[in-house]
């Protein structure tokens, strides 16, 4: 099973690493503006939410809205391999290059705890139609989601050109409610 995964994830950066800066910009917009505006994020209070890389979907436009609306905004902050934790945020200002380079908070910020969280949006190489995610390998999000699921609106944010016909799955990955593409919910018409 590691193999197929690690061989579709090939599959997938290869596809990513030609799309252009301009093209992943108009995407990002596009899941944003949708994410925006969709129920769960409308009456979400606390929002658990990644934050993009410059090959992921770039979520700083939820980021911002999230916080100007005054809703608690939390991301993932790694805290040893495979685990993390939703740290708040309350100023973009605040997130600085931490675990692999990506943005996150200082360690002293605070930590929310999983069941407080109403929306998580989440990142992903690819996904299927029965919302299973492919993820970088490390098993962050499924340990968290783990303890998440029964309290959170999952959303996984996916580029319309990385949905595939199957993401390879096993027991301990857990699938997102729903997925985002820069054409609306996948399998929402």
């Amino acid at each position: 099973m590691m193999e197929i995964k690690n061989s579709l994830r090939a599959q997938i950066k290869a596809k990513i690493a030609t799309v252009s800066q301009k093209e992943t910009k108009r995407v990002s917009a596009r899941i944003a503006a949708h994410i925006l505006q969709s129920a769960a994020y409308q009456a979400a209070k606390t929002v658990f939410c990644f934050v993009g890389t410059a090959r992921e979907i770039d979520t700083m436009d939820i980021l911002k809205d999230a916080l100007a609306q005054g809703k608690t905004v939390c991301v993932p902050f790694c805290t040893d391999k495979g685990i993390m934790v939703a740290k708040q945020i309350t100023t973009i200002g605040a997130l600085k290059p931490g675990a692999y380079d990506i943005l996150a908070p200082d360690a002293a910020a605070q930590t929310v705890a999983p069941q407080a969280i109403d929306l998580a949006l989440l990142p992903c190489l690819a996904a299927d139609a029965n919302r299973n995610r492919l993820g970088y390998g490390g098993g962050y999000y499924d340990r968290y989601l783990s303890q998440l699921c029964r309290t959170a609106t999952t959303i996984c944010l996916c580029r319309a050109a990385c949905i595939v016909p199957n993401v390879p799955h096993e027991a301990q990955d857990i699938a997102a409610e729903q997925v985002m593409t820069e054409n609306g919910f996948l399998g929402v018409t």
